[in-house]
């Protein structure tokens, strides 16, 4: 199975990266890079931000995911937009985002 985490380096994310290699799947995470040293060993790497519809695009260009797990959705903006740019690129796309109950800014 071939998983796409959106984030993969944050508190929650990590451990589900953990998880899902654990399992024996493929797993690719989408991030800006900035935490390489939270990234996992047996990760493959597209280096986007989620804000940047262009970059994302080119990234995910030629590839398609079993499922998609978006950990960076706080705006229902951002979901939209995830939706239409992971059409086509994934058969499952789930998003798990803490951040949706918390006011942003605190």
């Amino acid at each position: 199975m071939k998983v796409l985490l959106v984030g993969g380096t944050g508190i929650i994310s990590t451990g589900v990266a953990a998880n899902v290699l654990e399992r024996g799947m493929e797993l690719w995470l989408m991030n800006r890079g900035n935490h390489p040293e939270r990234t996992l060993a047996g990760t493959h790497q597209l280096i986007a931000d989620c804000e940047d519809e262009e970059a994302v695009a080119k990234v995910l260009e030629g590839h398609h995911f079993d499922a998609v797990v978006h950990f960076r959705v706080h705006r229902a903006e951002q979901m939209r937009r995830a939706v239409k740019l992971f059409s086509g690129h994934t058969d499952q796309f789930f998003v798990i985002s803490s951040g949706t109950v918390y006011k942003k800014p605190l």
